[in-house]
């Protein structure tokens, strides 16, 4: 959601005027601010699946590149999305118990992803979505 206008050669945030001290009339114009808040999940298509099957998230909130997925006790990385909606993954055969981009020390044991219901999550530079269920299938 774009928060940030250019008017007349001012900056409104929020219908607001901004004062840009020290920044050229040229960088304000092409500046844009992004509203950034948690990411939310409305609907995983499908709900349920095979190791190996496609997954799409779809929601809010998302950033353009470095989403993470939580899928259970593991996570997918680098996850990018055109249009802040929609985040694509594969159900993994092995998890990584590592949080991508973590800078504490971690074990590298993989889980692997069995029959049974894994919590999903969306983790992005605004925060962590609330859960939703997607189920493995044999």
């Amino acid at each position: 959601m774009r928060i940030a206008v250019m008017t007349a050669g001012r900056l409104l945030v929020a219908g607001l005027p901004v004062v840009c001290a020290g920044i050229s009339a040229a960088a304000v114009s092409s500046l844009s601010l992004i509203a950034s808040g948690p990411p939310t999940i409305s609907s995983l298509s499908p709900t349920s699946g095979r190791v190996g099957a496609a997954v799409v998230i779809k929601g809010s909130n998302f950033d353009s590149t470095g989403n993470q997925v939580k899928f259970g006790l593991g996570y997918i990385g680098n996850l990018s999305s055109a249009d802040g909606t929609t985040l694509r993954f594969v159900v993994p055969d092995n998890l990584n118990p590592c949080p991508p981009n973590s800078s504490e020390p971690c074990t590298t044991v993989l889980v692997r992803v069995a029959q049974g219901s894994y919590p999903v999550q969306v983790i992005s530079a605004g925060g962590t979505s609330k859960s939703t269920t997607f189920t493995v299938t044999p």
